[in-house]
């Protein structure tokens, strides 16, 4: 009995290890990985951004309903890169008060 589990721990080991695919880069600081699981290909693309000593900023996620593999289109950013700050929009115009919504309780 310990012999089998001990098996299936090991085989679920190896298999688990082969799960997520080798980070693929796609030009500039756009990379890809693919896992078999969403939360491991998250992972490795932000331990790939960490071994760069940059930040991940995910692009665009897919998941495969069908195998449940997913995968991740990420960049390797600066912190002070301005794509992690989206710019400074004005708030829209109040249609009852014709200004803006600053300054209004609640808003």
């Amino acid at each position: 009995m310990k012999k089998s589990i001990l098996l299936v721990s090991l085989l679920g080991f190896i298999f688990g290890c082969a799960t997520i695919k080798p980070v693929t880069p796609l030009g500039g600081d756009l990379y890809t990985v693919s896992a078999f699981h969403k939360l491991d290909a998250l992972t490795a693309a932000n331990k790939y951004c960490d071994s760069l000593e940059k930040k991940i900023l995910v692009k665009d996620i897919r998941e495969e309903a069908q195998n449940s593999w997913a995968s991740v289109v990420f960049k390797c950013l600066s912190p002070d890169n301005p794509e992690f700050h989206p710019p400074d929009y004005e708030k829209p115009t109040d249609p009852i008060t014709r200004g803006t919504t600053k300054g209004r309780p609640g808003k």
